[in-house]
């Protein structure tokens, strides 16, 4: 399976969660994994969109997933997703990755859906961050 579509059965799976969620009356999982986005930063693309992407804040080393969902003592979740065979982290992934989790945000690596769903499962049931109304 290829990173890509590792992400695409990961954020369906989200997908379908939140839609259960909301359908179970968990307004708060249902906003959290509805929240659940992806960061278009890395891939192969022409130059003149690369650079007018480094222009706009692309960056590497950047984690290609965010769960925007507050547990103590942590921000939110980053999930970084590798192939099963062969994928790895390069240097810049992993001094942004150490400086995320020093600013407060864990950042979880899997390489197979079931990993990534019980990472954010085991996120999620931490007990959550109260909402602070705006």
């Amino acid at each position: 399976m290829t990173e890509s579509a590792l992400q695409r059965k990961l954020v369906l799976w989200a997908k379908k969660e939140a839609a259960k969620a909301h359908r179970d009356g968990d307004a708060r999982r249902a906003a959290e994994l509805g929240a659940f986005h992806s960061i278009p930063n890395g891939g192969a693309r022409h130059v003149a969109t690369a650079w007018k992407m480094k222009l706009e804040g692309a960056r590497p080393g950047v984690p290609d997933l965010f769960l925007p969902a507050p547990r103590a003592p942590w921000h939110g979740l980053y999930l970084e997703l590798k192939r099963p065979h062969g994928g790895r982290l390069g240097d810049a992934q992993l001094a942004l990755h150490a400086t995320l989790f020093r600013l407060g945000y864990p950042v979880f690596v899997a390489d197979d859906l079931d990993d990534a769903v019980e990472r954010i499962e085991a996120y999620l049931a931490t007990p959550p961050t109260p909402w602070v109304a705006p």
